[in-house]
């Protein structure tokens, strides 16, 4: 910083001012001044940036940290081995119908993919339907955890078909379109969500969810904030896993089907987690 001080000048009783590092006289003296100020608020602002970096740096630090201590939680959704009327192609919703043979044989392929990718089952959830029950009873005999309880819920149904129920699908479509409305199977999906299945993922647990095929595409549609025009691609094939992995409430990027390469894309955050999104043919 300059230095200002007054002193006789040696030649009368005037006084010079001095501003030392400047070096100016009295008719100087305001812009040196000025100068000192900029000098200053410059000064001021570089401490200032200084403080909300190392600001930053100690939040980015408490974060990993927070991060590390996090406990790791994994999803696994899987829809429900062939059952008789996915074979003939039928809207099937509440009737409950059986598994075919190619159905249990899923189930059970789907409990060797799960062992294989060293998963240990914590939980399990069912719609109240006797083929997502038998699937899910099929993998966890797979998986050598047939003392889990296997907890059935009314929300994980399968949507009603309504006056549709039993209607081939191929002529439903060439009739009406393929066009379908999720909207209460939605509710009831994220209520199930919200209450059950994201605190048991909050608190590390690796949870299966073993229901329909258009219970799953509810849930994914929710998780990944679907648009309602894309709903209807997302898709998932009888008794292929994807499992999902999260590090408490901070999501990892990405999933994969067990047992196979790849992964999704972006999505959005959700209470605690956040899934990828997947689309059309690549399911």
């Amino acid at each position: 910083m300059a230095e200002l001080r007054c002193e006789p000048d040696g030649f009368g009783p005037n006084f010079r001012i001095v501003l030392f590092g400047l070096g100016c006289w009295a008719g100087d003296a305001d812009a040196a001044l000025a100068a000192a100020e900029r000098e200053l608020q410059i000064a001021l602002a570089e401490a200032a940036a200084a403080r909300e970096a190392a600001s930053a740096r100690k939040e980015t630090a408490a974060r990993a940290a927070a991060e590390e201590e996090a406990p790791h939680a994994r999803l696994v959704l899987v829809r429900h081995g062939q059952s008789e009327w996915n074979l003939a192609n039928r809207f099937t919703g509440w009737v409950d119908v059986d598994l075919t043979e190619q159905g249990m044989l899923e189930a059970r392929e789907a409990g060797r993919l799960l062992a294989a990718a060293g998963l240990e089952i914590d939980e399990v959830h069912t719609s109240l339907m006797r083929r997502a029950i038998r699937s899910a009873v099929l993998m966890l005999s797979t998986l050598n955890q047939c003392w889990l309880p296997v907890r059935k819920h009314l929300e994980l149904n399968e949507q009603h078909a309504g006056l549709l129920t039993g209607e081939n699908k191929v002529s439903c479509a060439q009739r009406w379109g393929v066009d379908q409305c999720l909207s209460a199977v939605s509710r009831r999906v994220a209520g199930l969500w919200e209450g059950t299945i994201a605190p048991a993922l909050r608190e590390g647990r690796t949870v299966l969810v073993v229901t329909h095929g258009n219970t799953l595409r509810a849930l994914v549609a929710y998780l990944d904030g679907l648009a309602p025009e894309d709903v209807y691609h997302v898709d998932l094939p009888t008794a292929t896993p994807l499992l999902y992995e999260f590090d408490g409430a901070a999501p990892r990027e990405g999933a994969r089907r067990v047992g196979r390469a790849g992964g999704g894309g972006a999505a959005r955050p959700l209470p605690g987690v956040r899934c990828p999104r997947e689309r059309g043919a690549a399911r």
